[in-house]
């Protein structure tokens, strides 16, 4: 669930926006919110508490898969909010990729970007100035800075 909601944020809209989806998600976070509250107050009612926060998931879940993208940017953002505070901050749950999983991105990251740097190498040499810069700039965007020297271009993150 988690990481749909950080997917779909990724691809959201930054455009407030009122609609009723959104208004929808956040009423959602909110009531679960609000009904995981009570259920803590009442002796430490966990059970209850943890039925709060997956009749949330469902009724999240069932309006995500109503939207189109560009989604809602500021209700995506307030349901991982809840869920991450209900979740991580009251109940200790953490929520990592499995190693091997996360190896594998870790590792192909160097990869990727020694593949674009090929990639802007041939544009150069072609003279294709506008897909070089083009590259260069969007992995600049990305936190990593190229620096050419010569025939050489060498990169480090910011």
């Amino acid at each position: 669930f988690r990481e749909r909601l950080e997917n779909m944020i990724k691809d959201a809209d930054d455009a407030p926006e009122e609609s009723e989806a959104s208004n929808a998600l956040i009423e959602a976070a909110e009531r679960a919110r609000k009904e995981f509250i009570r259920a803590m107050d009442d002796d430490f009612n966990t059970r209850e508490a943890i039925a709060a926060v997956f009749t949330m998931v469902g009724e999240v879940n069932r309006i995500l898969n109503t939207l189109k993208s560009p989604y809602p940017l500021t209700a995506l953002q307030r349901v991982l909010e809840v869920f991450d505070t209900l979740t991580g901050e009251v109940l200790g749950l953490k929520f990592e990729r499995e190693e091997k999983e996360a190896g594998k991105t870790d590792s192909l990251t160097p990869t990727l970007i020694e593949l674009l740097i090929e990639v802007r190498a041939a544009a150069r040499k072609e003279k294709n100035w506008a897909l070089a810069d083009l590259i260069r700039d969007r992995l600049k965007g990305l936190g990593v800075v190229l620096e050419d020297s010569g025939e050489r271009t060498v990169w480090r993150f910011e």
